[in-house]
């Protein structure tokens, strides 16, 4: 089912607050869009061991899109959150930091 129809089961995940399965069915169906409202889904979630295997396996998701040679927009909270993830000297170099900190507290 999460073969032929990635985006209806996405939402589903979503709904249920199964953000980093949504986020990988959104890249999957192409809707960016959701996929960045997911990785936004998951970031506001109360700190916990869950949020962080979440947001690690997010980061997978968002590595596996750009590595396909698919650019993010610097402004989105993926490009923000791969940044940190990749580089926190690169995210405070380029003055990102004060974003990615009120992003993930």
């Amino acid at each position: 089912l999460e073969h032929s129809l990635p985006l209806p089961v996405g939402d589903y995940f979503h709904s249920n607050t199964e953000y980093s399965q949504a986020v990988r069915l959104y890249l999957r169906g192409g809707d960016f869009k959701m996929a960045e409202k997911s990785t936004a889904g998951a970031i506001e979630m109360v700190e916990s061991n869950q949020r962080c295997d979440m947001l690690q396996n997010i980061v997978k998701f968002w590595e596996e899109y750009t590595e396909a040679k698919k650019e993010l927009p610097s402004s989105s909270i993926s490009f923000l959150l791969l940044l940190l993830f990749r580089s926190p000297k690169d995210a405070a170099a380029a003055q990102q930091a004060r974003k990615c900190v009120s992003m993930l507290g």
